[in-house]
Formats: structure tokens, C-alpha cells, sequence
């Protein structure tokens, strides 16, 4: 009888060590089956912002209404010397249409994710550049003269092409870009008369737009959608979105701007 008690005294208390151990163990049992599961289900983290590719026409219209821009440390499909070597040859096409340069050279080079309103998104690459140039207006007014101007061009990542560039007289003194306003008429010689400068105004401005037309894909545009309007040359496009829109050449003494 004794035996017996002993024998159940035993089995009572390997019965209470076992339940004590068993949330112990269902727990590492657990654990382990969902580390596994982890495993088996791993994804790449991937910022699907970065993943959108908008048409020509849509990234050219987010240049002119993006809500926020956030700075990368690295682009996706170029780096800092192809998107700089994109801007240079885009200046260097320019003027080789338009008028004389030398010596652009890259001085800053950063990607940037521009975020639409709608929450569309685009890598853009920001190269600011500097060299000197016959300011167009100024040489067909006469007056031919080197002078020191800085660019700023944005390089669309996905196609490779500058969607906006603008470039601008800059003071010699300061090293800083000067757009004195009103922009004036008259030039060391004498006045001009506005018509005269508008007129060649106009003229720099077509032949920049149907430049740009050409690299970016737009050279179908009927040449009637390309107008002077008060700002500048003009070309109305539409989004995939099916939102009218126009990209604007302006010229005048101290500027030239695209988009």
C-alpha cells in the first residue's frame, strides 16, 4: 500500500512538472514556427514611390506642379557623372543652335524624388553647371561679349532627357546669378526698341522648343501648338490624365528658361 502511495506521490509530481514546463515549451514551439514563416515569406523592402514611370508629357507637367520633393542619396538607373554629362551635352546642343559657348563644366550633382499631387513620383536629377556664352539676345542685338552664366538642368532618370533647364547671367564679382527686374532695354550702345527684342526673343525661343520636342519625343506636336504667348514660346501638351497643360521657352537679356 505504502508502494502504491509512493508510486502515485511520483506520478503527481511529474505530472506538475510537465504541466509547468508545457507553456515553456508551446511558446519555443511557437516561436520557432513563426521565424520559419518569416523566412519562407521574406520580401525585398522596395520603395514602390521610385517605381513610377510616368510619360514624357506627365514628368514635364510634375516640373511645374509637384507638391514635395525629398533629396536621395542615390539615383536608380544613373549616377552623378552620366546625369552631369546629360546636362552638358543638352547646353552644349543649345547653343550650337542658338549661339556661342565654351568651358560648361558641372559644379553640383544630386538626385531628387519630386511627389505630384496625386502622389505620383519621379526621379529627377538636379545639375547645376556654369561656362561662358554670347548671350543670345545681346549678340543678334550687336553686342558680342563672353560672358559668365550658371545652369540649372533636370534630368528626368527614366528617359535620360532634361525636362527643364534654365540658364542665367551671372555677376562677375559675386560669383552669384543676378536677374535685375525689370529686365532692361537698352544695351552699351544705345535702346533698342522692344519690338526688336521680342521679335528675337521669339526667334531664340522656337528654335529652343522644337529642340527640345526633337530629344524628348515630341517632334509629332503640329507645329501650329507652338504660339508666342506673354511669358514666351509655348507648346500645349496633355497628361496621360488627359490635363492640358504648356511648356514655355522664355528668352530675354539676362535668362533663358525651358519648362
Amino acid at each position: 500500500m505504502k508502494r502504491k502511495t509512493a508510486l502515485w506521490l511520483i506520478l503527481t509530481a511529474l505530472v506538475v512538472a510537465i504541466s509547468a514546463l508545457l507553456p515553456e515549451a508551446a511558446l519555443a514551439i511557437q516561436d520557432a514556427r513563426l521565424e520559419g514563416a518569416v523566412d519562407t515569406q521574406r520580401v525585398e523592402t522596395v520603395d514602390l514611390s521610385l517605381l513610377a514611370e510616368l510619360s514624357i508629357e506627365d514628368t514635364l507637367y510634375m516640373v511645374q506642379t509637384y507638391q514635395s520633393r525629398v533629396r536621395l542619396d542615390t539615383g536608380r538607373q544613373l549616377n552623378e557623372g552620366q546625369a552631369g554629362r546629360i546636362a552638358i551635352d543638352t547646353l552644349e546642343e543649345v547653343y550650337d543652335r542658338i549661339g556661342y559657348a565654351s568651358g560648361f563644366y558641372v559644379t553640383d550633382t544630386s538626385p531628387w524624388l519630386y511627389v505630384g499631387p496625386g502622389g505620383e513620383s519621379v526621379v529627377l536629377w538636379e545639375v547645376a553647371a556654369s561656362g561662358q556664352e554670347e548671350v543670345p539676345l545681346w549678340a543678334m542685338l550687336g553686342y558680342e561679349a563672353l560672358r559668365r552664366v550658371d545652369a540649372t538642368a533636370l534630368v528626368d532618370e527614366r528617359s535620360g532627357q532634361v525636362v527643364s533647364l534654365r540658364i542665367r547671367l551671372a555677376d562677375e564679382t559675386s560669383g552669384e546669378s543676378v536677374l535685375p527686374d525689370p529686365v532692361p532695354t537698352a544695351l552699351p550702345y544705345g535702346e533698342v526698341p522692344v519690338e526688336e527684342i521680342q521679335d528675337i526673343s521669339n526667334a531664340v525661343g522656337y528654335t529652343m522648343l522644337w529642340m527640345f520636342a526633337d530629344r524628348l519625343g515630341l517632334r509629332d506636336a503640329p507645329r501650329d501648338v507652338i504660339q508666342d504667348g506673354e511669358y514666351g514660346t509655348y507648346l500645349t501638351l496633355t497628361t496621360d490624365g488627359g490635363t492640358p497643360f504648356t511648356v514655355t521657352v522664355s528668352c530675354d537679356l539676362n535668362e533663358l528658361r525651358f519648362n
